[in-house]
């Protein structure tokens, strides 16, 4: 495998979701790393996913299969389970609660030496450490989407947005970054996409 040169190499946890909606509980797959690859399959474009879960949920891999999209699950003693709570009297705002989560990727666990893009497509703060940022842009092009460094945990599980401190040091390895307008804003600290643009661009 070291020596396939991809275009994109995926990174990221595949996630448990228990999604409750109005009190009706479904459970599915998810996260960044599950929802990114399914464009790149229908592209054409020569791409593998790299995850993490326990061996015990490895079915949730299982609309991969069907899809034939390349996959190299790594087995964890955990999978990241997500809890998403939408209620109509709320909005349908989601509160997000990590009810367990799989250990952080390390560079060892990429046994990819070249690619054109590596898209770190993580779900919380940990799973993807600052440090491999520097290591996979040595490899190819890093694309990011900021939500794995603005995700935080508080001591509850529950999901929150905090700036990333060490974003003036890393964010200069990143050539592709993916972020949705609050993030942007909490990355920032400007609401306008003129600003927000101009910050990142600078």
């Amino acid at each position: 495998m070291e020596n396939i040169k991809y275009d994109m190499v995926i990174i990221g946890h595949m996630s448990k979701d228990i999604v409750i909606i109005d009190g009706k509980t479904e459970v599915c797959s998810g996260g960044s790393a599950y929802y990114a690859a399914f464009p790149p399959k229908y592209l054409k474009v020569n791409f593998l996913v790299i995850t993490k879960l326990a061996l015990e949920d490895y079915y949730l891999l299982e609309d991969f299969w069907k899809n034939a999209i390349p996959v190299f699950p790594i087995a964890d003693k955990y999978s990241t389970v997500m809890e998403d709570r939408f209620k109509k009297k709320d909005g349908y705002v989601r509160k997000s609660t990590v009810i367990s989560s799989a250990s952080p990727f390390k560079l060892s666990e990429i046994p990819v030496e070249k690619a054109q893009i590596f898209y770190l497509a993580g779900l919380i703060y940990g799973e993807i450490p600052e440090k491999l940022i520097v290591r996979l842009a040595e490899r190819g092009r890093v694309a990011l989407d900021v939500q794995v460094f603005l995700r935080h945990l508080t001591d509850k599980g529950e999901v929150v947005l905090t700036d990333w401190k060490l974003k003036e040091k890393y964010l200069s390895y990143v050539y592709f970054l993916k972020a949705d307008m609050e993030e942007a804003k909490i990355l920032t600290g400007f609401d306008k996409i003129d600003s927000i643009t101009k910050y990142i661009m600078a």
